[in-house]
């Protein structure tokens, strides 16, 4: 298969490593990554596009026409549970679709230092929603508009459902505390934030990963990695779903094998698992 990534130029460090390592893993698989730098790259050219992160409007155009063409898309971003590793999911922006078709083993998430914690328990004193925000370029990729207009009216969503309080967490990355209506603001770490709240809702966010390993229950508003687990309906804001440590274990020791680093690109083996799931969204 011949997979293509689209770079503007300059190419920065970062991403040239990325490049490199999937580059050499894919050809030990008989598979092919090359890179164009500056311009569109038209599906019918290539069985597949490889999309490194959210930025830029080129990235989501490429992945949209790519899928409306039949072809495959290669998602990478930063991973789910550490910073030194990157989540792949094969056409899709989660690999949720195919993430529990296989029952993995539990080595990559021991390796990697995973504990989770037990489900929290409901208890009475339980009224505190929090909100995941998101970026304006998780915004504009996802279609949401402006973060804050989408942001109010997700709020004002919830508010028809509960008067519970609402915690509303701006990414960190902010610059500067932001406010919406219904809703208090706040900056802590997720330690203190767990601690307080009995639901965690977002959007598509990577906060579902650590609600879930905190044994949180997650709310989600699209398509997180927390799917499997988590809860859609509206209805059970007040009393949601509460998976088990034991379901909990398995969909993080299945998340483990969609992220990777670059030394395991390189080397071949996150291709021959990518390569399965490759095969896995044909079915």
């Amino acid at each position: 298969m011949r997979f293509v990534m689209h770079t503007i130029p300059p190419m920065k460090e970062v991403r040239r490593q990325f490049y490199d390592a999937i580059n050499v893993g894919a050809a030990k698989h008989g598979n092919m990554v090359i890179n164009l730098e500056g311009e569109y790259i038209n599906p019918l050219d290539f069985d597949g596009v490889v999309i490194h992160g959210i930025a830029g409007q080129a990235g989501r155009k490429m992945f949209d026409d790519y899928l409306a063409a039949g072809k495959h898309v290669l998602f990478f971003d930063k991973g789910y549970s550490r910073d030194d590793v990157l989540r792949v999911s094969v056409d899709s922006f989660n690999p949720t679709k195919y993430l529990m078709k296989i029952k993995r083993p539990r080595d990559r998430l021991q390796a990697a230092g995973v504990v989770l914690k037990p489900t929290k328990a409901y208890s009475a004193n339980d009224d505190v929603i929090l909100f995941d925000g998101a970026s304006n370029k998780y915004c504009q990729w996802a279609k949401l508009g402006d973060q804050l207009v989408w942001g109010q009216s997700v709020i004002d969503q919830i508010r028809q459902h509960t008067d519970r309080l609402i915690i509303y967490r701006p990414r960190p990355s902010h610059n500067k505390a932001q406010y919406l209506n219904g809703s208090h603001t706040s900056q802590l770490i997720l330690a203190v934030e767990f601690k307080r709240a009995h639901i965690v809702m977002t959007h598509g966010g990577n906060l579902s990963w650590d609600a879930t390993i905190a044994g949180l229950p997650v709310f989600q508003l699209h398509d997180s990695i927390a799917d499997p687990l988590a809860n859609k309906d509206w209805g059970k804001l007040g009393l949601p779903r509460r998976p088990s440590i034991e379901e909990r274990t398995q969909w993080a020791a299945n998340v483990a094998y969609c992220q990777w680093s670059l030394a395991e690109l390189a080397d071949g083996s996150a291709w021959y698992v990518i390569k399965q799931q490759l095969e896995l969204t044909q079915g």
